[in-house]
């Protein structure tokens, strides 16, 4: 529904909108894969379905960190794109174009994917038929750890220090704009204007980054610092914000489109439509046939009318002419009376159908 109303002609002139439809693509991806990763689901089929080959384990790992990677550096993008527009409003059509969206994209992609692929040589397959994305051996313990403390700075913790020092900044900006707003205007102004209201929006996808996304990489972190991972952790205190932090990393992916709906008019009327597009066609439709048949039913009436005057009005003449009606003058001033009247009847007739 995202990429939907995104590539919609009233949103894909902003440079927001491509980011947004990138950002929904990302999240579907990891939100396709997460379950692959549940041990019940693993149970059930009898069989994980990662393990299948070496090859097939790698690349389902490297997928799944490049769409959660590239899902934080969207959402500073985002951040960055409000960010210039609050506080640079008359730079914003020089640096947030598409052509330097579409780069900031591409490269974020192209360094996580390159990232997560050597990353990969530490996902491999155990002799117990499971793929184990850290198999670090004791070799390479070092370099183990360091792709680890690398990768969760990238997923998390510069995202997360670029949106707290971007998001104060904008929230002062858009403080400082209401107030001199109601010193030019008198009265309080109740109705934000389109950038207030877009800002709000994303805003939010920021701000719910922080708040849900942060205890995961915290306990990493945790985790790290006590020489084991937060996964295979058996510490009661890392055991329970591993069960907290999971769902609410996994809701952080899942929240973006409803906190559109909820902060955006335009895009919420929008789907709205596509949602009742079908009955909207079916009210139009039956509503073009009833006025299509009521107009054809009316012109009939007026041709029949037509034809009825037109008649009267030949008789009338050929009768004065044979010496009928003795007064010439009256009988010409009641034809062209009633020529007059046909004349205008049909035009008249025309108006009262398309009332109708």
């Amino acid at each position: 529904m995202t990429v939907i109303v995104m590539s919609s002609h009233r949103f894909r002139h902003t440079t927001c909108s491509l980011i947004l439809i990138f950002l929904s693509c990302s999240d579907t991806a990891l939100i396709l894969m997460q379950p692959w990763n549940k041990p019940w689901i693993i149970k059930m089929l009898g069989v994980d379905i990662r393990a299948l080959s070496e090859i097939g384990c790698k690349i389902f790992f490297v997928f799944r960190r490049t769409a959660k990677m590239s899902s934080s550096w969207l959402v500073v993008f985002v951040c960055f794109e409000r960010f210039v527009a609050v506080c640079f409003p008359l730079n914003t059509k020089l640096i947030c174009t598409k052509r330097n969206t579409t780069i900031g994209i591409a490269t974020v992609y192209a360094v996580m994917f390159a990232y997560t692929g050597a990353w990969s040589i530490f996902s491999k397959v155990t002799t117990t038929g499971k793929c184990v994305p850290y198999f670090v051996e004791s070799g390479t313990v070092t370099l183990g750890r360091a792709f680890m403390i690398v990768g969760t700075s990238l997923y998390a913790v510069i995202p997360t220090v670029l949106l707290l020092v971007m998001t104060p900044v904008i929230v002062h900006r858009l403080y400082q704009q209401r107030n001199r707003r109601k010193q030019m205007v008198q009265g309080v102004d109740k109705k934000p204007d389109d950038t207030a209201r877009i800002t709000t929006m994303l805003l939010s996808i920021t701000t719910a980054y922080v708040i849900l996304v942060s205890p995961i990489w915290i306990g990493h972190n945790v985790a790290f610092a006590r020489g084991e991972t937060l996964f295979q952790s058996s510490d009661p205190v890392l055991v329970i914000l591993r069960q907290v932090a999971q769902p609410m990393e996994q809701l952080n992916y899942s929240i973006n489109f409803l906190l559109y709906v909820l902060y955006s008019r335009s895009f919420r009327q929008h789907v709205a439509k596509l949602l009742s597009c079908g009955r909207c066609s079916l009210r139009k439709e039956g509503a073009a046939t009833n006025k299509g048949s009521r107009t054809t039913s009316t012109l009939k009436q007026t041709a029949e009318t037509n034809a009825t005057l037109t008649t009267a009005a030949q008789t009338s003449g050929n009768s004065g002419s044979n010496g009928v009606l003795e007064n010439d003058g009256t009988d010409s001033n009641m034809q062209e009376q009633q020529d007059v009247e046909t004349q205008q009847s049909p035009a008249e007739n025309y108006d009262v159908a398309n009332k109708v």
